[in-house]
C-alpha cells in the first residue's frame, strides 16, 4: 500500500524548489493538458490540481475533487473459518 507521502513537482531542477500538489498524499497521477490527476489518499477522491509554470517556479491554482474512486478489491483467504465464528 501506497505511504501517505505528498505528490511534490519540481520546478526545474536546477531550483530545486519542491511544490506540494497534494494535500494529504495521493497516488496514481496523470499529467494531462487540463491539469495533473491523482487520487487522494485523504479523501478517496479524483482530484484535479491546475497548475501555473513559470521560468524557473510551478505553483498550484487550485485542487477540485471530482469523484470518488471505487474501493478496491479485496482479497480474503480462509474465508470458510470466518463463516464458522458467525454460526
Amino acid at each position: 500500500m501506497p505511504g501517505n507521502d505528498p505528490l511534490r513537482g519540481l520546478a526545474s531542477p536546477d531550483v530545486g524548489r519542491a511544490v506540494r500538489i497534494s494535500v494529504a498524499g495521493g497516488v496514481y497521477p496523470r499529467w494531462t493538458p487540463e491539469g495533473l490527476y491523482y487520487a487522494a489518499l485523504d479523501s478517496n477522491q479524483v482530484v484535479r490540481a491546475t497548475m501555473k509554470f513559470g521560468v524557473d517556479s510551478v505553483d498550484v491554482e487550485s485542487r477540485k475533487e471530482l469523484f470518488p474512486v471505487r474501493p478496491a478489491l479485496t482479497l480474503i483467504t480462509n474465508w470458510p473459518a470466518l463463516l464458522d465464528k458467525k454460526s
